[in-house]
């Protein structure tokens, strides 16, 4: 029997309903034993969060429990410096057992994996499900070409209707598959999210209510509080 394992990596800076349905649709269509929430540790190209990776950790559990066989993992946050993709599946690779495994990326992440760190050594150790995104295209032959002329390699590539199989010409050993997953393009992002959020306004549908709730009781992505225009000194008050 074979093991399938997924990997969806992500801030999770909240999950929302985006999220859910891409790791339940993951699941389903790629039939998974286990799916890993993998929690990004903190970019340096973006602002710092309000939230900490701990909380960010507690929410992508509570996500995990809406979706079948899956778990968060937090291995990255355990890691110094940068986290690269490629080093976070070589890392799963040695700590768990499966014949296959699948990394989940969205059609924005998809057009630019030539640029990821490593992405020929990468597609050795997973497969991937890309998940459509509004406003991209994915066009897996563009992204293939991009992957050959950065790493100098070539691929031979069959495509059956269903997914591509790609075989590199220097090694036959080394293949690999790319599925799109049928799903309606994922439209939510945790930016807007949090967005609405800091404008105290609601979040009901956008967010699963265990996790919405959660962030209220924690006080997350409130709105700031107003300045006190009262505190000024009584020379410059009005009178």
């Amino acid at each position: 029997m074979t093991v399938r394992y997924g990997v969806f990596g992500g801030a999770f800076d909240p999950p929302h309903n985006g999220h859910l349905s891409v790791a339940r649709e993951a699941v389903a269509q790629l039939s998974l034993d286990r799916l890993l929430l993998v929690v990004a540790a903190q970019s340096p190209l973006k602002p710092p969060s309000s939230a900490t990776p701990d909380q960010r950790l507690e929410m992508a559990r509570r996500l995990a429990q809406l979706v079948p066989r899956a778990d968060a993992c937090g291995i990255e946050l355990r890691q110094d410096g940068p986290s690269y993709t490629i080093d976070t599946m070589k890392a799963l690779r040695a700590r768990l057992q499966a014949d296959e495994w699948w990394l989940i990326i969205g059609a924005d992440q998809f057009v630019d994996f030539a640029r990821w760190r490593s992405p020929d050594a990468l597609l050795r150790r997973a497969n991937l499900a890309v998940f459509p995104r509004p406003g991209y295209e994915i066009d897996v032959r563009a992204v293939i070409r991009n992957i050959e002329q950065v790493a100098g390699i070539c691929y031979d590539t069959t495509n059956d209707g269903q997914e591509w199989n790609l075989q590199r010409r220097d090694d036959h050993d080394a293949t690999t598959r790319i599925r799109v997953l049928h799903m309606t393009p994922v439209s939510l992002s945790s930016t807007e999210i949090r967005a609405t959020l800091a404008a105290g306004k609601s979040i009901d549908g956008l967010v699963p209510e265990t996790i919405a709730n959660w962030i209220r009781a924690q006080h997350l992505y409130a709105p700031s509080a107003p300045a006190d225009h009262d505190c000024q000194p009584v020379h410059q008050r009005k009178t």
